[in-house]
């Protein structure tokens, strides 16, 4: 990796950057307003590569307040990525696809823009709580702002060396502004997947870099909305993403680092009879068609725990975070 990406990835984990650092808790007040948290029951249900799966993770009362935030780490980082990864993966794909062509033509553009909302679109349909989308729509405008503040003409940040030699700028900007454009215009929401993928792409990151960042951040907001409910001390929290939440991160990359949303995949086989083109498989035309492949492809929620917790976020009597 250059010098110029690791300057680059430095100044993306910095902690001051306008993205609302109390926009989110990840369900984290909710879960300890709730009681949860000290709860001796045990609730943190982990699957798809989290420590525990379909079983009630038992705890005893000697389990320090940080075990406890690591159980809820391990079960909210095991779904955060199984609902948000499918979308990232595909839209830096998308994004990096356009920015790639030497010499773009005029629907090209365009094109990119519908898959991206495409995917945004289909991104808050799944996310199953309004508290959920609000967050993540208000952190991916805020990304959106942050390259249109601080990065927008600039050239090439990264150099990366290859048959790309590096993203063009102009359309990268381009890229930005006018998914910015689509999103105040109310035709896409704007949810920080998507925002986020754009970003590292206009920035020339790489699918690796921009992947492992995104939930490294997410799983530093988790750490830093414990500091501010005063769960855990600033030296405890940097303890934990030195050491359990770093395999937290490390276990989500390699459970779902590689999953994509399905979405653009090429779902029909012709065949042609008596010169007519007739369709083999109706894909699109089942409507459930999407849950056969839901496994491999596509989000899925693992923690409907998790997920309940978090919808009731408004219904608290007193509100630090705004989800």
């Amino acid at each position: 990796m250059s010098s110029a990406a690791n300057h680059l990835l430095y100044i993306l984990t910095d902690s001051n950057l306008p993205t609302g650092g109390f926009i989110a808790s990840s369900g984290l007040e909710s879960y300890v307003t709730h009681g949860f948290l000290k709860s001796t029951e045990g609730d943190a249900r982990g699957s798809k590569g989290a420590a525990t799966t379909g079983t009630t993770a038992k705890a005893s009362k000697s389990d320090s307040i940080g075990e406890w935030i690591t159980r809820f780490g391990t079960a909210e980082m095991d779904n955060y990525a199984s609902t948000t990864v499918p979308y990232l993966n595909d839209a830096w794909t998308a994004s990096t696809s356009y920015l790639a062509i030497d010499h773009p033509s005029d629907s090209d553009l365009p094109t990119v823009i519908d898959r991206l909302e495409t995917l945004d679109n289909y991104h808050e349909a799944s996310l199953l709580s309004h508290v959920a989308r609000r967050a993540s729509k208000a952190q991916g405008v805020a990304i959106l702002m942050l390259y249109v503040r601080s990065f927008a003409g600039q050239q090439n940040q990264t150099q990366r060396v290859g048959p790309d030699e590096g993203t063009n700028a102009r359309l990268a900007d381009e890229l930005v502004a006018k998914y910015k454009h689509r999103i105040r215009a109310g035709k896409a929401p704007g949810h920080l997947s998507i925002c986020f993928a754009i970003l590292c792409a206009a920035l020339d990151l790489t699918r690796e870099q921009c992947l492992h960042l995104h939930l490294y951040l997410h799983a530093r907001s988790v750490l830093s909305s414990a500091v501010r409910l005063n769960q855990v001390g600033p030296y405890e929290s940097t303890s934990l993403l030195a050491t359990r939440f770093k395999d937290l991160v490390e276990v989500a990359m390699r459970s779902h680092g590689g999953a994509g949303t399905g979405l653009f995949r090429d779902q029909e086989d012709t065949s042609t009879i008596e010169g007519q083109t007739m369709p083999r498989k109706k894909v699109q035309q089942e409507f459930w068609a999407w849950a056969y492949d839901a496994e491999t492809f596509g989000p899925a929620t693992t923690w409907p725990l998790g997920e309940i917790l978090l919808a009731r976020h408004d219904l608290q009597h007193t509100r630090l975070f705004n989800s």
